[in-house]
């Protein structure tokens, strides 16, 4: 008999750097930025994860109003519209299924996308900062 424990993914850049990044980046001129990863071979795809992230909204000019989305493997799972510089820290419910399991190798290949995009930004200027991104999902184990 298996039993399901806790367990996280930190969502990384390729060369292994967590995430940080701006929302929009106006010196590369992106509205999103993507992450590729994999789900370990004992993940339990079929029930709900959890998305968590710290989002820090950089006014210009003293106002900030920008609104984003989150999405998933091309589903959409969060949607949020930015009008204040308050620090935070918000979590996005990933629905069972959604998530492509891992057949059970050795370093397997990234086959899940996750990806953060601008919408619309209603202010003259500002940026959302998105950092410290991690997956929370359950994993089995034997029992004892």
């Amino acid at each position: 008999m298996a039993l399901h424990i806790a367990d996280y993914k930190v969502i990384r850049y390729e060369d292994g750097r967590w995430a940080d990044f701006r929302l929009p980046d106006d010196e590369r001129r992106d509205t999103w930025e993507a992450f590729l990863f994999a789900m370990p071979s004992h993940a339990v795809v079929a029930e709900t994860a959890v998305l968590s992230y710290m989002l820090d909204p950089v006014p210009f000019g003293g106002e900030v109003d920008i609104e984003y989305d989150i999405r998933i493997n091309d589903e959409r799972i969060a949607r949020h519209r930015i009008e204040s510089t308050m620090l935070r820290s918000l979590t996005a419910l990933v629905k069972g299924d959604l998530l492509l399991a891992q057949p059970a190798i050795e370093d397997p290949p990234p086959n899940n996308r996750i990806e953060f995009r601008m919408i619309q930004r209603h202010s003259n200027g500002g940026y959302l900062r998105v950092f410290n991104a991690v997956l929370w999902f359950q994993r089995s184990v034997a029992a004892p």
